[in-house]
């Protein structure tokens, strides 16, 4: 089990925030740069799962948002396992998780 953290780093301070919110119109780059390092990382390490929870509402809307956009995305390729209340089950489109799991199909 591997942990996913998305930080930003603070120019000013130069610390890795993973609170913060840049908001400089890079979020579908990002995001796009994410999944595929998720499944190369895969690739090399197949018997991995990743685990991802949000350190906020607000973030847990974005993963939430960015899980069921690109959902089809990557359905051939990999396993998406959510978490509601303690329970883990499979991802489904439009459901609330509090965190979520991919591993390699």
């Amino acid at each position: 089990m591997f942990n996913l953290e998305l930080l930003d780093r603070d120019v000013n301070t130069e610390l890795w925030l993973d609170d913060s919110v840049m908001n400089n119109g890079d979020l579908s780059k990002v995001m796009i740069t994410v999944s595929k390092i998720i499944l190369l990382y895969l690739d090399f390490k197949i018997d991995a799962k990743i685990y991802i929870e949000a350190n906020s509402k607000s973030r847990n809307k974005l993963y939430h948002r960015i899980m069921n956009n690109y959902h089809e995305e990557f359905i051939n390729e990999i396993i998406i396992e959510a978490s509601v209340n303690g329970e883990i089950e499979n991802f489904e489109i439009g459901k609330l998780y509090d965190s979520f799991y991919i591993c390699k199909k």
